[in-house]
C-alpha cells in the first residue's frame, strides 16, 4: 500500500512538473513572437534634444517679495496655548518629610565668629 502512494506521488509530482515546464515554454514563446508595438506616439529623440537645450541655458529667477501669508506669530500662540494648558491642571505635590540640611546650629557659629572677630580686632 506504501508503495502504491510513493509511485502515484511521484507521478503526479512528475506530472505537475513537466506541464509547469512545458506552459512556461509555451509561454515565453508566445511574448517573443509577438511584434513591438510602438506604444509611445511622439519621438523620443526629440525631447532628448529639447532637454540638452534646456539644461545649457542659464536660468536666472527673480527673487520674490515677502509674503506675509502667516500674520501672526506662531511661537507666540504655542506658548501661550502652553501657558493655558499648564494653568488648567492641576498639580499636587505630596509634603516631604523634614530634611535637615545644615546640621550646625547657624545662630551658634554666626555668634562664635562675631565673637573670634571681636578678639583679633583688639
Amino acid at each position: 500500500m506504501k508503495t502504491l502512494i510513493k509511485k502515484s506521488t511521484l507521478a503526479m509530482v512528475t506530472i505537475v512538473v513537466l506541464s509547469s515546464y512545458i506552459f512556461a515554454s509555451a509561454t515565453y514563446l508566445i511574448i517573443s513572437q509577438t511584434t513591438e508595438a510602438n506604444t509611445i506616439p511622439y519621438a523620443t529623440n526629440s525631447f532628448d534634444y529639447r532637454y540638452e537645450k534646456a539644461s545649457v541655458i542659464n536660468y536666472s529667477l527673480e527673487e520674490e517679495n515677502y509674503i506675509d501669508d502667516i500674520p501672526f506669530d506662531t511661537r507666540e500662540i504655542s506658548a501661550e496655548y502652553k501657558y493655558l494648558k499648564a494653568m488648567k491642571e492641576n498639580f499636587e505635590f505630596n509634603e516631604e518629610p523634614y530634611i535637615d540640611d545644615i546640621p550646625f546650629k547657624t545662630v551658634e557659629t554666626v555668634q562664635s565668629l562675631n565673637n573670634q572677630e571681636d578678639y583679633t580686632n583688639n
